[in-house]
């Protein structure tokens, strides 16, 4: 029996519901994004004549595509890279277990429907600030490190209207322990304006650069600041990061954009 644990940041795994950008193309084409990152993850095996489960904790870069369509159409897919394990412990585990696959490797296509969302934010700085604050409260998260990290779960699908970008940065800047950090790039060399949040319990700090003009994410990477038992590493250590390019219009599922940036 094999069951696997992904401990991303970005949701790369997920499907997205269609946004209302997409609402705005021509019929028959769709908006696409894609996304690019370096993960860990956690894969749990049961070995042979044990009774308790064992980890097997790898890097892996990856990368995710998304087509939306207007119609709530569209199709997702998603590529890992070669693993690379924590340490020779993890690898031991992996190759007792058989050496299983730890790629998840996808392609889906959903039908008209299948990938649209009714959820409508307000664009009102205070009443989406409650609204994510609510969110977080029924969540029984803490609040601060929850807003930081739900703020950004809605800002990176592509779920979201780009007149919500600004407020939600907004929100974000306005979190207590919230800093901001100016003319910053990203990896793929994009500037930048970044706002940074350290969480005092777990020890992750996470860097999210955004566009300056439009308020687009661009990237974010989270950094494990302070030793843990579960992953007995070396610190500061990268945990992951991930660029998204600008969400562009494209003909069909099987087009690329001119141009990604």
């Amino acid at each position: 029996m094999q069951t696997s644990s992904i401990a991303s940041f970005s949701a790369a795994y997920g499907s997205s519901p269609a946004s209302n950008e997409a609402s705005t193309l021509k019929a028959g084409s769709y908006l696409y994004r894609k996304t690019e990152g370096f993960v860990l993850n956690i894969y749990m095996v049961q070995l042979p004549n044990t009774s308790k489960a064992q980890e097997i904790r790898f890097q892996a870069p990856y990368t995710h595509q998304m087509w939306l369509g207007a119609d709530g159409s569209g199709r997702i897919q998603r590529i890992d890279g070669k693993p690379e394990f924590l340490s020779v412990q993890d690898r031991a585990v992996w190759e007792a277990a058989g050496k299983p696959s730890l790629s998840p490797n996808f392609t889906i296509d959903h039908k008209a429907g299948e990938l649209v969302d009714s959820t409508v934010l307000p664009v009102d700085q205070t009443l989406l600030t409650q609204v994510i604050h609510n969110r977080v409260k029924q969540n029984n998260s803490a609040i601060e490190s929850g807003m930081f990290d739900e703020t950004l779960s809605i800002l990176v699908t592509l779920q979201t209207k780009s007149e919500l970008n600004r407020p939600l940065f907004e929100v974000m800047a306005n979190i207590p322990g919230v800093t901001r950090s100016e003319n910053v790039t990203d990896r793929q060399g994009r500037a930048g304006i970044s706002l940074n949040y350290t969480d005092s319990q777990t020890g992750k700090q996470t860097r999210v650069i955004f566009d300056p003009q439009t308020y687009n994410v661009l990237s974010d990477e989270v950094v494990l600041l302070k030793r843990v038992p579960e992953l007995n590493v070396s610190t500061p250590f990268l945990l992951s990061w991930t660029t998204y390019s600008v969400p562009k219009a494209v003909a069909s599922t099987s087009s690329l954009p001119s141009k990604l940036c």
